[in-house]
């Protein structure tokens, strides 16, 4: 276990505290290091100290804290995650939160894609995919990924303690993209020792939320 196990929004909101003493300008408190690692390079820390609160509801509890105290120039962001999807409303003047899912999927849904693709992919391969399902390869692998994207909302939603680190991806055919869902569920449950449901309640479930429609952006 690592250390962030102990830190809480009452946490953050004492180091910015114990930082607003020396400097003045504004805060920037983000998710984790991933969010700090992506935007870095906009931040100008002449004026703007990034704090990193290991953690969503970490982030959002310590913005409460400092604004309800009256402290100023606080802003934070984090990823919507499935918010929109499950109704939950994180609306405030000091929060900013993603456009899409997260900031990844934000960042895929721009032409740094495009960009990134036509540097690192195989033209042929990436032509061939594209022509031969007459979709984008943005709807590819949404599409592809949608399973598992529905798996983890229904952990969200259920509590069931799946754990989605670690996985190999072997349910994704490499030529296809093609994501085979029962492989699918069969990874996600050898790797869940602590998973509160079986394969076949998994699988159900799985089964019962296909007809609901989604933004997979957002999913």
């Amino acid at each position: 276990m690592g250390f962030d196990q102990y830190i809480d929004g009452h946490t953050i909101r004492a180091q910015v505290i114990m930082e607003r003493q020396l400097h003045k300008g504004a805060f920037l408190i983000l998710e984790g290091t991933n969010d700090y690692r992506t935007l870095c390079t906009f931040i100008d820390r002449s004026k703007c100290n990034a704090v990193i609160a290991y953690g969503k509801n970490n982030a959002l509890a310590a913005t409460h804290l400092l604004t309800a105290e009256g402290l100023d120039c606080i802003v934070c962001v984090v990823d919507a995650d499935f918010d929109r999807i499950v109704g939950v409303d994180n609306a405030d003047k000091h929060i900013a939160i993603t456009d899409m899912h997260d900031m990844d999927v934000t960042i895929f849904s721009t032409s740094a894609l495009d960009t990134f693709l036509d540097q690192v992919a195989d033209v042929a391969k990436l032509s061939n995919i594209v022509q031969t399902t007459r979709k984008s390869i943005r709807e590819i692998l949404l599409k592809s990924i949608e399973p598992l994207s529905r798996l983890r909302l229904i952990n969200h939603s259920h509590s069931l303690y799946l754990d989605f680190k670690g996985l190999s991806f072997a349910f994704i055919n490499l030529a296809t993209l093609h994501c085979d869902q029962n492989a699918l569920i069969d990874e996600v449950i050898a790797n869940s020792p602590a998973a509160r449901c079986s394969r076949s309640e998994l699988q159900r479930l799985l089964a019962s939320d296909i007809s609901t429609q989604y933004d997979l952006m957002q999913l």
